[in-house]
């Protein structure tokens, strides 16, 4: 075996489960563990004891999922979303607000200095709104799934070019949240109505 067909298999190779310690956060916020090759764990959070498995190799990293927590990180909390970890339109739920807060200061510094390569003369403290219907604009997306036999609204999956199956989301405005539901069965209906009314 040779060329794209072995280079495939080898990018999709799974590794054997490894232990180590976060050590920072990408800008998707992967869980960041350096020691041999680097890698990027999705839902690790800095300065936590984890047990982890590559599944996707790279030239400069791997992509690893998290099999375990051994020691958490005191800024962990409870994601309040229950489609948190499969839709991709959130990725630090599991993070305090004030650690998100911190960890969004911090990059925009690492920025400055090693992107820029300016330092400020003085740090204004960072504006903090609601932690939750804050966002006013979004781009969701909408297809008929013929296997769930309807309309499936949402953003899309983390990880995977899918729609995730949304019921409401937390960080729209209401009533925006609130209507993604509803959305998708008027639309399951339309696409019902539609397939029955063709011609055989």
């Amino acid at each position: 075996m040779s060329g794209p067909k072995l280079a495939e298999r080898r990018a999709r190779a799974v590794g054997a489960p490894e232990e180590a310690q976060v050590e920072g956060l990408t800008r998707e916020g992967e869980g960041v563990v350096h020691g041999g090759k680097t890698a990027f764990v999705a839902g690790a959070l800095p300065g936590e004891r984890i047990r982890f498995r590559r599944t996707r190799r790279h030239r400069q990293h791997d992509d690893a999922e998290l099999i375990e927590v051994l020691q958490a990180s005191p800024a962990r909390v409870v994601p309040r979303c229950p489609h948190f970890g499969v839709c991709g339109g959130c990725v630090l739920q599991h993070l305090s607000p004030a650690a998100q807060l911190a960890a969004k200061e911090s990059e925009l510094r690492d920025a400055l200095a090693r992107v820029a390569r300016v330092t400020p003369a003085r740090w204004l403290s960072p504006l903090e709104g609601p932690h939750w219907g804050y966002r006013r604009r979004a781009r969701l997306g909408a297809k008929f799934v013929r296997k769930k036999g309807t309309v499936v609204v949402g953003f899309r999956e983390r990880a995977a070019p899918l729609i995730a199956q949304l019921r409401s989301c937390d960080v729209l405005a209401p009533p925006a949240g609130a209507l993604i539901a509803p959305l998708a069965a008027r639309h399951s209906r339309a696409c019902a109505a539609g397939r029955s009314g063709r011609r055989r």
